[in-house]
């Protein structure tokens, strides 16, 4: 469905193999943890999470279901095209606490 290559809007990003229908679930992008002020916050994140770009004209969202949050078409890609979500429409769904604790952690 997707791998990860080279990306037009910036590095790295996840592009489509096959044609994807919208209303397709792409794949789980961040696993909750748990619910902090109405925010799902994350423990830890999947290849997806790690490289989806941001774009104002998405080809997906981003949604939660049972408790961790999933990329989700909003409309038919083709084969090529980069799955891509808006960062600004999904600040208030998602808080990425990872970090590696270290001698920095001060």
């Amino acid at each position: 469905m997707y791998k990860v290559d080279k990306s037009d809007i910036h590095g790295y990003g996840i592009i489509a193999t096959d044609d994807i229908p919208k209303d397709t679930i792409v794949g789980k992008s961040h696993m909750g943890m748990g619910i902090l002020n109405g925010l799902i916050v994350c423990s830890d994140t999947t290849v997806i999470g790690s490289f989806e770009n941001h774009s104002y004209n998405p080809t997906c969202v981003s949604i939660i279901k049972e408790g961790d949050i999933y990329m989700v078409t909003v409309k038919d890609v083709k084969k090529g095209e980069e799955l891509t979500v808006d960062f600004t429409k999904h600040s208030d769904i998602s808080i990425n606490i990872e970090y590696e604790v270290g001698d920095d952690w001060i």
